[in-house]
Order: C-alpha cells, then structure tokens, then sequence
C-alpha cells in the first residue's frame, strides 16, 4: 500500500515533522499543525485558499474524525471507570474473604459491571455520531459566509 504526500508538501515540511515530533511528542500532529513556527498551517491556508472543493472535503472529514474520536473517548473513559470499580471491588473481596461475619457468611459480595451503550464502539455508534455531526450545519460567521478551514 503506497501512500503519497499531498501536493503542498516539501522538504520543508519533512523537517517540520522531525522538530514537531520533538517539540509536541510523536503521533500529535494537530498541535504540529496548529504551531505556527512549522511549516504546515501556512502551507495548508494558502493551498486551500486556491481549493475551495477540496477544503470543503477536508473539513467534512474532520466532522466525521471528530464524531468517531468522541464515540472512542466515550468508550475509553466508561470501560476505565467501569475496570477500576470491578478492580476495587475485587480487592475488597480478598480483604473480605479473609474476615467471616459472625454467622459464617461472607462479609462483602462483588457486584459484576453492566455493560451499557456507552461502553461498546460498535458500527452502528460510530455511524450514527458521524451522521449528527454532519447534520449540524458547519458555523457560519456573522456575515453569513462559512469560515475559513481552521488548519
């Protein structure tokens, strides 16, 4: 699978990534791209100044990134909070089991999780947070006209 770079990339760019990656960590490339100082948002606003089609394509993807990136973080952040109570309550357990109540019976019993919506990233999720972020019309500015691609 080959991929190539897109049109405005140059050498320029290529060290702008090495001293990204050293300045905003590897893999964060919206704080590279947001960094005035490296080449990308200069690079980008004057490409898509002159691709008007192509911007618009570029910030629908961005809608769709966006809603799938939230059904993940959702998904991360329920099934963390969810392991660290099982994890508690499993400590407690042993903690328990080694101490009996008066009557013989168990001084503390683990309550299993439930799985809710929030929990499964499934097709279905992520397609229908991708079709309400696209049915949100894009913001518009106070003359009316859409803004400009934010990258």
């Amino acid at each position: 699978y080959h991929l190539s770079c897109p049109p405005w990339w140059d050498r320029s760019c290529d060290l702008g990534l090495v001293i990204g990656t050293f300045f905003h960590g590897l893999g964060n490339y919206e704080a590279m791209r947001n960094d005035g100082d490296l080449p990308f948002a200069k690079k980008i606003k004057s490409y898509v100044t002159y691709n008007k089609t192509e911007a618009e394509s570029y910030r629908h993807f961005e809608v769709a990134a966006g809603a799938a990136r939230d059904v993940f973080d959702t998904a991360l952040v329920t099934m963390k909070r969810k392991f660290q109570e099982q994890t508690h309550a499993a400590v407690a357990a042993v903690f328990a089991a080694t101490k009996k109540s008066a009557d013989n019976k168990p001084a503390y019993l683990v309550k299993t999780q439930e799985m809710d919506d929030d929990d499964i990233v499934s097709l279905l999720r992520l397609k229908e947070a991708t079709v309400k972020a696209f049915r949100k019309p894009f913001e518009t500015s106070k003359s009316g006209k859409k803004p400009a691609a934010n990258y």
